[in-house]
């Protein structure tokens, strides 16, 4: 059985992304690097209202363009769980997503 660890990334900079309220849905955001393997990323926190989707490759798109408002933010919190020589590590990362005109 895999022992649990958490890494948290404290002390970084949230990475920062910005949107068009107008953008469509599937419309590309960002992506968080994930390494190939016994890997699982998610949306942890953040995601109010499901405005946006997470795909297995860590690529963020807008699942739900409806309660996208120009100059709100949003800040994710993408978490990556991967089992590395039979531990199992997981890392968040923070992403601030800005609505722009």
């Amino acid at each position: 059985m895999a022992q649990a660890t958490t890494r948290t990334e404290h002390g970084d900079a949230a990475l920062a992304w910005s949107v068009a309220a107008a953008a469509e849905d599937d419309r590309v955001v960002g992506t968080v690097p994930v390494q190939d393997g016994d890997t699982t990323v998610t949306i942890h926190s953040g995601n109010t209202g499901s405005v946006f989707a997470l795909s297995a490759a860590g690529v963020v798109t807008i699942d739900d363009k409806t309660d996208l408002v120009a100059g709100s933010s949003y800040t994710l919190v993408i978490r990556v769980v991967e089992t590395v020589t039979g531990h199992v590590v997981t890392s968040d990362t923070s992403v601030v997503v800005t609505v722009t005109e």
